[in-house]
């Protein structure tokens, strides 16, 4: 059976492994990944084929080694030079972490090999890597299965008076009333399951 999150690891694993990219670089890319992924789940389709699909619209392992790098080389340099620079400086890496996370957070691993034994840097090593990217993802991704399972059921409780037959929820206004009458049930249940589940 297809396990979407399993599939986007091993993919993130392959790309940091053929590209020589560093893990947050990887995890950047599957982020952009997992986007396009989430947009064709909402357009209905399946997650193998989202999976797919967003693979094809990523391109190849080279391919996205080489424009990410070309894109961020410059970038990350500045940053490098910004850190090691601002390394004792609690406030400056606050602010430039600010600026720019990603880049932020790339260059920092980078700054962090020269200079270990500096207890600034290596909090703020232990402040990102605290909540890691992809449990966030796989929390994100759980919300929306219960999202869609949730409105697969409240479209189910509307056709229940279809289903009894219209007799059985005919009211002096006639039939149709029963959806206005009793919207209620038919919504607000699952939506307060969803509330529960948040």
């Amino acid at each position: 059976m297809f396990q979407l999150e399993e599939a986007v690891l091993d993919w993130s694993r392959q790309l940091a492994r053929d590209a020589s990219l560093q893990r947050e670089d990887a995890e950047e890319l599957a982020s952009h990944l997992w986007d396009i992924i989430e947009g064709e789940m909402y357009a209905g389709v399946r997650p193998e084929q989202a999976f797919v699909h967003a693979q094809a619209r990523m391109g190849g392992t080279a391919m996205i080694a080489t424009e990410f790098l070309r894109v961020y080389e410059e970038e990350y340099m500045d940053f490098e030079k910004q850190i090691t620079e601002n390394r004792e400086d609690p406030a400056a890496l606050e602010r430039l972490f600010h600026e720019k996370p990603q880049a932020f957070t790339a260059s920092l691993e980078r700054v962090l090999d020269r200079y270990p034994e500096s207890p600034v840097l290596a909090t703020w090593k232990a402040r990102l890597s605290y909540a890691p990217f992809l449990a966030d993802k796989r929390k994100e991704l759980g919300e929306l299965l219960v999202i869609i399972g949730l409105c697969v059921v409240a479209a189910i409780a509307v056709k229940i008076p279809a289903l009894l037959g219209a007799d059985a929820f005919k009211t002096d206004f006639g039939a149709q009333a029963a959806y206005a009458l009793n919207a209620g049930f038919f919504f607000m249940p699952w939506v307060a399951v969803y509330y529960l589940v948040r």
